[in-house]
């Protein structure tokens, strides 16, 4: 019965379970080109201190957005392709995900390749990811086009029942160098990933849930 104490305090993170011959195959970016990032919403009390949760009844939604442990950080770049795994660590708040280019004012279009699942069939192009607590979700970034620019990783406002703060509408920013080190697994994505054993579509109802609040 404490396992929103242990994940509010920071003991939640990844486990990379990954097929090599797939990777290869696939070719996606690695290395310092793969990055995950822990998403997460704190509450501090006015001396630094976590609040406590121990005791909570309620939603936790915090007005403190941290990745990895840190609030509101920066990430420096390269113009190239990146892969981004994202697991929401949060305890209530639900993520709607956009990446804002502040110069034009529009926003950043990325590829979905996997989810809790792992690989997807085929990729999927989107401006917004919704990122539920415990989902995880990979995407990958080109960031060719944004040199020396800073993006911006930004979350939407009145994502269902969660308060908004003063800055929950912020997550990170990337920061757009001018150079690009490696070419290594920078090219196109695949269009299509890895084949899906989805059972055909059903004509008898099997099992009934019922699901009941107590």
């Amino acid at each position: 019965m404490i396992t929103s104490v242990n994940a509010f305090s920071g003991l939640a993170g990844f486990y990379i379970i990954e097929d090599p011959d797939v990777e290869t195959t696939l070719g996606l970016p690695r290395n310092n080109y793969d990055v995950a990032l822990a998403l997460s919403a704190k509450q501090y009390t006015s001396s630094g201190n976590l609040i406590w949760v121990g005791n909570e009844t309620d939603s936790v939604y915090g007005d403190v957005i941290e990745v990895n442990g840190q609030p509101w950080p920066f990430l420096s770049v390269e113009p190239r392709t990146y892969r981004f795994r994202i697991l929401n660590t949060a305890l209530s708040r639900t993520f709607i995900l956009g990446i804002l280019d502040g110069f034009s004012g529009t926003n950043v279009p990325f590829q979905v390749v996997a989810s809790d699942s792992g690989f997807m069939s085929s990729p999927v192009t989107t401006t917004e990811l919704v990122v539920a607590m415990a989902e995880r979700w990979e995407i990958i970034v080109d960031f060719s086009n944004y040199s020396n620019r800073n993006l911006t990783l930004t979350n939407q406002q009145k994502v269902f029942d969660a308060p908004d703060y003063a800055e929950t509408g912020l997550v990170m920013q990337f920061a757009v160098g001018a150079i690009t080190s490696s070419d290594t697994n920078n090219g196109p994505i695949p269009t299509s990933l890895v084949p899906l054993d989805v059972p055909p579509a059903g004509t008898q109802i099997h099992r009934t849930f019922k699901f009941e609040k107590r």
